[in-house]
């Protein structure tokens, strides 16, 4: 089987500041596919939970919010934060320290996302555009 890589300059746009914060490409079931940074076990680990957050709130949230669909998710963690969002049909999730605001964190995430939204929207992974179901790749 061949894995996907992928340079990490798209991922690392807008890490200035100072401040430690790394970003993650996840498929819709939390496989982790592009990481910023060190590819260590927590990256993935905090990538699944937050993927399972996402779909849990996404499915449940639905009904209890009155919304149709879920565009951003923001988690406190003792760990640090992380925000998460879709982009071109996968999940964007960005771990920040805990002392990073949750509005830059969002801010950044967004901004993020938008500039990843063509490039990835034109992937094609095993026969298959980004933006179809990947779970089972």
């Amino acid at each position: 089987m061949q894995r996907c890589l992928m340079r990490d300059d798209g991922l690392s746009v807008g890490w200035s500041g100072g401040w430690a914060g790394r970003a993650g490409l996840l498929t819709q079931n939390g496989t982790l596919i592009a990481l910023t940074g060190d590819n260590d076990q927590s990256a993935r680990v905090t990538g699944a939970i937050a993927a399972n957050v996402w779909h849990a709130f996404e499915r449940e949230g639905k009904a209890a919010f009155d919304t149709t669909a879920m565009n951003f998710l923001l988690l406190g963690c003792e760990s640090g934060r992380v925000g998460v969002t879709r982009v071109a049909g996968l999940l964007l999730c960005l771990y920040a320290k805990p002392s990073v605001e949750y509005g830059l964190l969002k801010s950044k995430a967004l901004a993020l996302a938008k500039h990843l939204e063509e490039p990835l929207s034109s992937v094609v992974i095993g026969g298959l555009a980004v933006g179809t179901n990947l779970d089972n790749f």
